[in-house]
């Protein structure tokens, strides 16, 4: 493969610090400002496509999602987002915020620690690197045309999985080489048929092994459970949602790379390159 379908940082409910992820529900507090107006709001999306056409139009956000473990230890990932690869990603975890990773310009930057603990800043430009392809795909695509392959175009997109057997939640965000909806669970969510319910202002998805509750106002994950039967517990919360707002560049600014071994930048590019 010559550029992953869809490079990106994981951000694991189960990193190697620790487990997040924990207890009950509190009600979500969900801002919404900006260009979005409040009939727009009020007026529920009728499909996961008209849905996703909105979501296209956002110029910018703050998302904050708290993940929660069946051990009771849970973590709030910040997501700060502006124009089409503007990325900020913060965890709050035990009273402090730390940050996680930057994408700017096709760029992304992220921390990291090695085995000893040691904190490194690691990077790769994927934008230089999908524009060395550009020609390999597009001859690829013209002989060897697929009939649901999207076209060739870096964008960011958010994904959340469910991973049942190691019990975990994983919230990612990162760029991918093919145009295709900002949320991967919005993807997700065209091959489901949503529950039948009273409440229009969702999408409910039912599934053997989770519940998915997705706003039909915003197109984010409102609400999501994890298991089946008497093992399902909460999973993911959104807590603060803020939409079209103004955020300063420096916002964006990442710190510089820490000088590494040449193979130490080069391995770490080629997993960034090749993560699926």
């Amino acid at each position: 493969m010559l550029f992953a379908r869809a490079t990106r940082f994981a951000s694991s409910a189960r990193a190697s610090r620790s487990r997040w992820l924990g207890a009950l529900f509190a009600l979500p507090i969900v801002l919404c400002s900006g260009g979005l107006q409040d009939e727009e709001l009020q007026a529920p999306a009728k499909d996961i496509d008209e849905l996703i056409e909105r979501v296209g139009e956002l110029e910018s956000f703050r998302s904050s999602f708290r993940v929660l473990s069946r051990d009771g230890e849970a973590a709030v990932m910040h997501w700060t987002c502006a124009g089409d690869d503007q990325v900020h990603v913060q965890l709050e975890q035990d009273g402090e915020l730390n940050d996680m990773v930057w994408i700017s310009g096709g760029v992304m930057t992220m921390n990291t620690k090695d085995e000893r603990g040691k904190p490194y800043v690691v990077g790769a430009d994927l934008g230089e690197l999908l524009d060395q392809y550009v020609a390999v795909n597009e001859a690829l695509d013209e002989h060897f045309p697929t009939a649901d392959m999207a076209p060739l175009a870096m964008h960011l997109t958010f994904t959340a999985v469910f991973d049942v057997g190691d019990d975990r939640t994983t919230l990612s965000v990162g760029l991918s080489d093919r145009a295709g909806p900002l949320f991967g669970w919005l993807a997700a969510a065209r091959e489901d048929e949503p529950e039948e319910q009273e409440d229009e202002a969702l999408f409910v998805f039912e599934r053997t092994t989770s519940r998915w509750e997705i706003s039909a106002q915003t197109g984010f994950i409102e609400r999501a459970w994890l298991g089946a039967g008497e093992d399902r517990r909460p999973a993911i919360e959104l807590v603060e949602l803020e939409l079209n707002l103004e955020i300063d560049e420096s916002e964006f600014e990442a710190p510089s790379w820490t000088e590494t071994d040449e193979r130490i930048d080069l391995g770490f590019a080629r997993t960034m390159r090749e993560t699926m």
